[in-house]
């Protein structure tokens, strides 16, 4: 799921990620067709995604994504083109497995986009469903982790500062 209308402000507003004939179409009362696509993969995809799992959440559990942002102008048929960036934020909330679903747990979502890997705040829904935001779309991890463990559990830096997390 995502927020369509943040989507379509950011498609057809100022700063438009849509071509000048795309924006003329639009004008002109063609659809805009946009899609979520949503796919669990290996954890092969990105060895800067491997790479940071393996540093900072070794003992967590993982659920590997890939995740692209689509649109066509015009009817059904027309080609499909990637979104691979927007202008900010976009809500998009992923159902989750039951089996990966637990209220005891913190979940973070790691994002790898142009071999840059960072580290989104996720929020756990009571449907199961979890939360987050993001204005890149690529190779996601979904990261459980034990509440309040900074390194999902990993060795290294267990200390109050947390020296040893993605984050300090």
């Amino acid at each position: 799921e995502v927020d369509v209308d943040s989507l379509f402000d950011q498609l057809t507003g100022s700063g438009s990620i849509l071509s000048a004939a795309e924006q003329s179409a639009v004008g002109d009362g063609e659809n805009i067709t946009i899609t979520l696509d949503v796919n669990a993969v290996d954890n092969t995809q990105s060895t800067a995604l491997a790479n940071e799992v393996s540093k900072s959440y070794a003992d967590s559990e993982l659920q590997y994504l890939d995740i692209d942002l689509l649109y066509h102008v015009g009817f059904d048929g027309a080609a499909d083109k990637n979104i691979t960036e927007t202008n900010s934020d976009v809500k998009i909330s992923v159902g989750l497995d039951d089996g990966f679903v637990d209220s005891d747990s913190e979940y973070v979502i790691l994002r790898e986009h142009n071999g840059v890997v960072e580290e989104l705040t996720a929020t756990l829904n009571a449907d199961g469903t979890l939360d987050f935001g993001t204005d890149k779309f690529s190779s996601y991890v979904i990261v459980k982790k034990a509440k309040n463990d900074q390194d999902g559990g990993s060795s290294g830096g267990s200390g109050p500062s947390g020296d040893g997390g993605p984050n300090g």
